[in-house]
C-alpha cells in the first residue's frame, strides 16, 4: 500500500513523455535538411506560383496543366516533410514510435511499479527505467525494420545495423551511479532491451543485458522475482524523480 499511495502522488510528474527527445531530433533533422536544400524548395516554390498564373490565365488548358503541375508539387512537398526532406531522418521517427509504444506496454504494469520516459544523461537520455518489486531496470528501445533481428557477435543486430551490449551496459551503469548519488541502497541497475520488430517471442540474455520482445516487455517484467523491499523502492524512485 506504501508504494501504491507513492505512485498515485506523483502520477502527475511521470507523464507519458516517452520519444521525446527522438522526436526532437527528428524536427531538429527537418529544418536543417530544409535550411540545406532551401533552394531546391524554393524553385519548387517558383513552380507552384507558375501552375497558379498557367490556372488564372489560360483557360481550360491552363486549369489542367496548372492544376497537375500544383498537384505533383503539392504531393512532393508534403512527402519532403513527412521524411524530414531525407530518408535518414526517418531513423529518429521511427525512435520516437517505439519508445511510445513501449510506454504503452509498461503501462500494463500494476499500482506496485513506477516508471519514467525520456530522462535526461549526459550522454544523451535514458529511454525508460523502471522500478519495481524485481529492482530496477534501465530499458532502451529499439523499433527495427529490414528483416530478421537476432541477438549474436556483441550485441543486437538487424541487416548492417548492429548495437552492442557494452553500449547497453555503459547505459545501465550510468543511471545507477547518477541513483546511488542520491539513493546509496540503490541496487543492480538491469539492463532490458526493448526490441520492436522480427524477434524471437523467447527473451535472451547475453552479458548481462536482457532482450525482450517489446509486446512481452510487461510480462517478464511482471514475472521477475522480488528483490527490493518497499522503503529502499521509495528512496529510489524519489532519486529518479530528482534527475
Amino acid at each position: 500500500m506504501k508504494v501504491a499511495n507513492f505512485r498515485q502522488s506523483s502520477s502527475r510528474l511521470n507523464s507519458d513523455n516517452a520519444g521525446g527527445s527522438a522526436a526532437a531530433r527528428f524536427h531538429e533533422e527537418r529544418i536543417q535538411n530544409l535550411r540545406r536544400e532551401w533552394k531546391l524548395w524554393l524553385a519548387f516554390a517558383g513552380l507552384a506560383a507558375l501552375s497558379v498564373v498557367f490556372m488564372a490565365w489560360f483557360g481550360t488548358t491552363g486549369l489542367v496543366l496548372g492544376g497537375w503541375m500544383l498537384g505533383f508539387i503539392t504531393a512532393v512537398c508534403l512527402f519532403g516533410w513527412k521524411i524530414g526532406f531525407d530518408v535518414h531522418a526517418l531513423t529518429w521517427l521511427w525512435g520516437s514510435w517505439g519508445e511510445e509504444d513501449t510506454a504503452n506496454e509498461l503501462a500494463r504494469l500494476g499500482d506496485d511499479w513506477y516508471v519514467r520516459h525520456d530522462i535526461p544523461s549526459q550522454y544523451g537520455n535514458w529511454d525508460h527505467v523502471a522500478i519495481g518489486p524485481a529492482g530496477v531496470f534501465m530499458i532502451e528501445t529499439k523499433r527495427l525494420r529490414g528483416g530478421r533481428i537476432s541477438v549474436n557477435g556483441d550485441g543486437l543486430s538487424s541487416g548492417r545495423l548492429r548495437f552492442t551490449d557494452r553500449s547497453f551496459r555503459g547505459a545501465a551503469v550510468g543511471l545507477r551511479t547518477a541513483l546511488v548519488a542520491k539513493a546509496p541502497s540503490c541496487p543492480f541497475v538491469q539492463a532490458v532491451v526493448a526490441v520492436w520488430g522480427d524477434f524471437p517471442a523467447e527473451p535472451q540474455e547475453r552479458e548481462r543485458v536482457v532482450y525482450v520482445s517489446g509486446s512481452g516487455l510487461a510480462k517478464w517484467l511482471d514475472g521477475q522475482p522480488p528483490k527490493i523491499d518497499d522503503d529502499r523502492r521509495l528512496s529510489v524512485v524519489a532519486a529518479l524523480q530528482s534527475l
